[in-house]
Formats: C-alpha cells, structure tokens, sequence
C-alpha cells in the first residue's frame, strides 16, 4: 500500500577506486531513514551512496585502499585506525556494504587480529569480520530519526491492548478479563435482580 515510489540505486559497494567524487547535494529517499548523497566522479559518472553525517555538499570524498581517514571516505578495515567511527561495513569483502546502514547508525573498530577486525555495533553487539571488508569513515546521516514518535492505529483487535497501556487509574473500571465491572444487586431495578438475591 502507500503512495508508489522510486527506488534510488545506492552503490554499497563504492566500486569506482581511487577516483575522487564530488558530493552535488544531499537528497531524501522515501524507501530509507537515511539521507543519501548524489555524487559525481572525474570521469563524469554519477552514483547515489548513503550520505554520512556532516556531510556537506561540495565536499570531495574517495574510496581506495589508503585514503585519508575523512568522512564519506572507504577503505578496508585493515587501513583504519582503531577507535574510528565507521558505518556501511561489508560482511565479506566485495560483497557491499550490509551493517549500520540506517539512520544515525554505526560502528566502532575495537581491534585487529589475525586478518579480522573486531567491531562493535551502536546496539552493542560484537562481531568479527574479515579485515580486506570495506567500511565508510563517519555514522549514518539523520540521527534523529529515532526521536519521532509513530503512532499505532487502533482497531478492534489490539482495543484492549491500547486500554491497558494507561496507567490503571485511567481505566480503573475495566478488569483483568477486559469486562464491566458488575453491578452490585442493590443498585440494580428490580427487574434485572439476580433470581438468588432476595428482593428488599
């Protein structure tokens, strides 16, 4: 459902080495939380990526084996040093980026060893991948993305659900069993007294 939209074309994997881009401006994409970037190389080729935070249009950014440690810049995990905010982490090398891709995520390299890095996500987690994986200097544009507040449509089924995320003394006359609470027989008319209560 929803109001149909166009899927922009977003190069995880910055496949174009060692050619130096030019950010032209920094765009909303309905299909993402994230802003993306509209950049365009020496060569005259254009590509969208993820735009990293502070990220300003004009801004030259690169993608190589050694690259300055700066912003929208990718290069291998082995070549960054540790400690460095990075978002847009491959999995297996060549394969594009797959972690900290949404809005206001990213990851921290704790160490190396062996030929994998050790990374921590912003939810905590701990993973180990392959050094020769390619990673973005910088966190994922818009992060405050997680301060809107959704909201929950109400229907039928989830009514009860929806009462019950009060506080109690907001709802105090529904029970546990999602009932009126009854009427005690004194204050009933006599006509709808209970045939085991004596009438008064």
């Amino acid at each position: 459902g929803g109001h149909k939209k166009k899927y922009r074309l977003i190069d995880f994997k910055r496949s174009k080495k060692d050619i130096e881009a030019k950010v032209l401006r920094i765009e909303y994409d309905p299909i993402r939380t994230a802003r993306i970037a509209l950049i365009e190389y020496k060569d005259k080729t254009k590509s969208y990526i993820i735009a990293p935070h502070k990220l300003k249009v004009g801004n030259g950014i690169i993608s190589g084996e050694k690259v300055n440690v700066r912003t929208g810049n990718a290069m291998p995990l082995k070549n960054i040093p540790i400690g460095t905010i990075v978002h847009n982490v491959e999995m297996k090398p060549g394969k594009g980026a797959q972690i900290a891709r949404s809005a206001g995520t990213f990851v921290n390299l704790l160490a190396k060893d062996s030929g994998n890095a050790i990374i921590k996500t912003s939810s905590g987690e701990t993973r180990l991948v392959n050094e020769n994986c390619l990673a973005t200097i910088g966190s994922v544009s818009n992060p405050d993305q997680k301060n809107i507040k959704k909201y929950k449509v109400i229907t039928f089924g989830n009514f009860w659900d929806f009462l019950k995320s009060f506080p109690k003394r907001t709802f105090s006359n529904f029970r546990e069993k999602n009932t009126a609470p009854e009427s005690e027989g004194f204050l009933l008319l006599p006509p709808h007294f209970p045939l085991d209560l004596p009438l008064v």
